[in-house]
Formats: structure tokens, sequence, C-alpha cells
């Protein structure tokens, strides 16, 4: 009992602290959002780097690595906002090819198994939230340009609160045991229904889409973020660490808060675009 609440007070602490940036984006100013996307995706990333260094012989770039992909997203939040030419991405682009020059230069043991960890890191961890910024663009959604990014959010909250609720009263047939042995088809069946509920009631209120648009993209977002979920614990499982942080009680760390983010993003993009190719 002593856990749930303290795992409910960090959760609403963890929602105002995400949802609130990017209200104001919409409100008054995009700068509250960048400065903690920015922070969220250095300490996700920071974590990422420091398990691999600490779990396994592997040593990659740890700050170099980390540096770059915030500046990734950095880059690509000053062109959808400030409209920074896109010739500035090559920025971090250079510091990639700097980073795989530099493993040269350390003499460490597996330098490419170094370079094939740094890469994950940017792949798996700054490319999704750079993309976040993308959703803020008008041509994905005909309304205030906050709603989009915000309904990610709580679709995956939703999500996670569902599965998590209804797994641990009524599951009994494991989603993915070898991986994550807590995890459920019963809840994950709750938590992508509890999503479309969630979706139709956004329908009413956030008219940009149909209820069909939001119904699909709930699921899509609902399905993918598990497998971000599944693939952090793969990971853990695989370094053998059972939290990649303590900083939120009852939570963990940034990579265990945000990992539903890191699949749910560029599938939410690739389902907006093709949503927009054909017409839907």
């Amino acid at each position: 009992m002593n856990n749930t609440i303290i795992r409910t007070i960090t959760g609403i602490f963890i929602i105002l602290f995400v949802v609130l940036p990017i209200w104001a984006v919409n409100a008054f100013s995009y700068a509250p959002y960048v400065i903690v996307f920015s922070i969220m995706c250095f300490l996700s990333l920071k974590e990422f780097y420091s398990i691999v260094s600490c779990s396994t012989r592997y040593k990659p770039l740890v700050l170099f690595n980390t540096l770059t992909g915030t500046i990734i997203f950095l880059v690509v939040a000053a062109v959808v906002f400030i409209k920074l030419p896109y010739h500035y991405l090559i920025i971090p682009w250079l510091m990639i090819l700097a980073g795989l020059g530099a493993e040269m230069y350390r003499k460490k043991e597996k330098p490419l198994e170094n370079i094939a960890y740094g890469l994950t890191g940017l792949l798996w961890i700054a490319l999704p939230f750079a993309g976040f910024n993308l959703l803020f663009l008008p041509q994905f959604y005909d309304g205030p340009s906050h709603l989009l990014p915000a309904s990610v959010f709580i679709f995956l909250w939703v999500n996670d609160t569902g599965a998590y609720v209804f797994g641990l009263a009524f599951g009994k047939r494991r989603l993915f045991k070898r991986i994550s042995p807590k995890k459920s088809w019963e809840g994950f069946i709750a938590g992508v229904l509890s999503t479309i509920v969630t979706a139709y009631i956004i329908s009413i209120f956030w008219t940009g889409f149909s209820f069909y648009v939001w119904g699909s993209l709930a699921i899509v977002v609902a399905v993918s973020g598990t497998f971000g979920d599944l693939t952090e614990s793969l990971f853990k499982r695989n370094v053998n660490c059972k939290d990649s942080g303590q900083i939120f009680p009852g939570h963990g760390g940034f990579l265990d808060r945000f990992d539903c983010l890191f699949f749910a993003v560029p599938a939410t993009l690739s389902f907006l675009i093709i949503k927009n190719i054909f017409g839907i």
C-alpha cells in the first residue's frame, strides 16, 4: 500500500512535470518545453550510457554521446519552433562522426561494441525525443499545437495505468515472461481498451481529429508504448540492472519512466504521415 501511494504521488508529479511545459507552448512560450525536455533527453541518455559502462565490459563515450543526443533534440526543436534552417542539422551529424573517429584514439577494448552502444543510445533515445518536436507541426493536427503531443503522453499514461491495475488484479497469462514476468495479456488488453475509451472522450473536446483517428492513434500509441517498455526491460535484463535510476520514487529513473515514448513517437509519426498521405 505504501509503495502504491508513493508511486501515485510521484506519478502526479511526473504528469505535471511533463504536461505543463507542453501546454506552455501554446499558452505563452516554447522555452519551458525545450528546457524540460532537453533535461529529460540528457538524463535518459546519461542513465543509458552509465548503465552500459558500469554493467558491461563496454565503455562508450558517456558525456560526449549524451551531449550529442541532447544537441540533436535542441537542433530539431530550433528547426520546429524558431524555423532554424535545416542545414544546421549537420551539427549533430558531425558530432556523431567525431564520436566514431574518437574511438580510434581511446585505445579501449571492444571499440566496435563501444561505437554500437553509442549509436544505440542516439537511435533509441535521442531521435524519439527529437521526433517529439515534430508533433507540434501544424500539418499533423488541425487545432492548438500542444494537443497532439499532450495526447501521446495521455494515451501512454492511461495505457500504463490500465495495464498495471487490471494486470495486478486479473493478470494470469504472461505477455512476455522471458523479458517482463509481471506483464500479462489481461493487463495489456485492458490498457489498450482504456486508451480507446480515453480517445473517445478526447474526440468530444478536441475536434481536430475524428474519433476514428483518435481511436486509431490510441491503439498505435498503446501497442508501441508497450513494446518500448519491453525493450527497456530486455536491455536491463541483458545488463543485469533492476532500475535505471532512483530519481522517481516508485518509478525508477528517467529511462524507466519514459521508455514507452521511445517506440511511441516513431510509431505516432509514421501513423500521422500515412494518414496525411492517404487523406484519412
